[in-house]
């Protein structure tokens, strides 16, 4: 057999047996999305996502994709790399934040967000490390919220 073919049967193989992984998806659910800085140049938002993981092991979280679109402003789009891990059983708390330039002419209360994303993370085991090797995309689990800029509280 040539290398190529070879290579091709050890992905279908380890993919394969991914489908019959024990590991499951981590839960995500966006808390809060909220303006936490105004200024005549533009705002600020920050996005807080829990995470639960229902598996047995610990999951290394390895990167954040999301994209913030608002309403009249655009859209904000940025990749992090993971930080934390996922304690087996547990649950972590990430935030992420956008930022958007504004002009005086765009009130912004009232305007309409969404939010989306994804969490990647490894899972354990030589069967991750093979897949690597591959360049096989790691597992995510998905984020989704949408909304209404509120105006800021007057609470005194």
């Amino acid at each position: 057999m040539t290398r190529q073919p070879l290579h091709l049967l050890t992905l279908l193989i380890a993919t394969l047996l991914t489908l019959g992984c024990s590991i499951q998806r981590p839960f995500s659910n966006v808390r809060s999305v909220e303006v936490t800085d105004r200024s005549p140049q533009g705002i600020r938002m920050a996005i807080t996502v829990d995470l639960e993981n229902p598996n047995a092991v610990p999951l290394p979280l390895t990167r954040t994709n999301y994209r913030v679109y608002l309403e009249g402003a655009g859209v904000f789009e940025s990749s992090e790399l993971g930080d934390a891990t996922l304690p087996a059983g547990g649950s972590q708390t990430v935030s992420f934040s956008a930022a958007f330039p504004l002009t005086d002419s765009i009130p912004i209360d009232g305007k309409r967000y969404a939010v989306f994303g994804e969490v990647y993370y490894r899972t354990p085991g030589e069967l991750r490390e093979i897949l690597d090797q591959y360049r096989f995309p790691q597992p995510s689990s998905s984020f989704i919220a949408r909304g209404v800029i509120q105006p800021p509280s007057t609470e005194q």
